[in-house]
């Protein structure tokens, strides 16, 4: 079967990259033709886009107050992402509602990530990441899967949820990726969803291993912070104890990003690890890592709350003031309890995804 795996554009984020991955590498062992799709901005946005930039670049970068690099600056810093992107992951041409609905996919699978945050996807028209782009005859299914909001609160306006009720009745299964969206739609909906795995977990540590061509191994610490502030940095440094310190963070202006590969090595090859990201303690979780999580309440905190408390290690959960950081490694995660609770979670989403097609 011809699948499409909707999801937000695979950029310059790690995680987002990695579940992309993870989600079409098993639909293909499936057995099925999996193809990450993306939709365009919509032409307005674009616009607004492309004067809002051009006017940084021209006329507030040499205030240092903006940076935003130009699209042959881009192309530079963002080489390995692509190259990961365009030969692991998806397509470089994203679609239009209407391409999305003409191309000849036989069935859509939308998810994982934050395809249900507004903030992200109404530049794209938010209730295509419900199923719009499909018309209410069309007999074609529409699976969710791991769909996140990135907040236990509604937040879309009166119009956008009357119509994301009705596109969510006309699909064929729905699954989330935070426990409280699932009572969310309960409550708002009467409509019954299930709580799966993020694919990260489904992929499974000897995946990761196997296409980063690494090993586990338990040298230094590992800080993978998507917003680093000086608060952070000093956790890291209170952690790292006087071990060796290697460092991931989100784009800095001319800094040339490191691949996906390193990424996973960095998680891989750890004794400790440091992160603000829901992606950073998936990995954490799933390479047996022994990491704090820095609550990111900019990013979503019922990601991680959700998450981290289904395996038992919410007391790793700490935020930004926090000076005992270290004292946390000298109590090790129950990591049988952990690969338990994740084998558990693993099945139920695989059959999740068996049984919808």
């Amino acid at each position: 079967m011809r699948v499409a795996i909707l999801t937000l554009a695979p950029a310059t984020n790690y995680g987002g990259i990695l579940q992309a991955w993870a989600l079409r590498t098993l639909l293909s062992e499936m057995g099925h033709e999996a193809t990450v799709v993306s939709l365009r901005l919509r032409p307005s946005v674009a616009l607004r886009y492309g004067v809002g930039n051009f006017l940084i670049r021209h006329h507030l970068h040499p205030t240092k107050h903006y940076y935003v690099p130009s699209p042959k600056e881009a192309l530079r810093t963002t080489a390995e992402l692509r190259r990961f992107i365009t030969s692991e992951v998806a397509p470089a041409q994203p679609y239009s509602p209407k391409g999305l609905r003409v191309a000849k996919f036989d069935a859509y699978i939308i998810g994982s990530d934050q395809v249900w945050s507004p903030e992200y996807t109404r530049p794209y028209g938010a209730e295509n990441f419900f199923g719009d782009f499909l018309s209410a005859d069309d007999p074609r299914p529409i699976v969710i899967y791991a769909a996140s909001m990135g907040s236990d609160k509604w937040r879309f306006s009166p119009a956008e949820s009357e119509r994301i009720g009705a596109l969510l009745s006309r699909c064929k299964a729905v699954s989330v990726r935070e426990q409280g969206v699932s009572a969310l739609l309960r409550e708002r909906y009467a409509i019954a969803s299930e709580w799966v795995a993020d694919p990260v977990v489904l992929a499974g540590r000897d995946r990761l291993l196997k296409v980063a061509d690494c090993q586990l191994d338990s040298k230094g610490v590992f800080a993978y912070l998507l917003d680093p502030t000086e608060a952070k940095n000093a956790i890291v440094q209170q952690v790292a104890e006087g071990k060796n310190v290697k460092k991931i963070t989100s784009p800095q202006p001319h800094q040339i990003l490191p691949s996906v590969e390193e990424w996973i090595a960095g998680f891989a090859a750890a004794e400790r690890v440091v992160t603000d990201s829901f992606h950073g303690v998936v990995m954490s979780l799933v390479m047996g890592k022994e990491f704090v999580a820095v609550g990111n309440a900019a990013r979503g905190m019922a990601r991680f709350t959700s998450l981290m408390s289904a395996f038992g290690v919410e007391e790793r959960l700490i935020d930004e003031s926090n000076t005992e950081a270290a004292a946390l490694f000298a109590r090790p995660i129950d990591w049988r309890q952990v690969e338990e609770q994740m084998e558990a979670l693993r099945g139920r989403s695989l059959d999740f995804l068996r049984q919808i097609f």
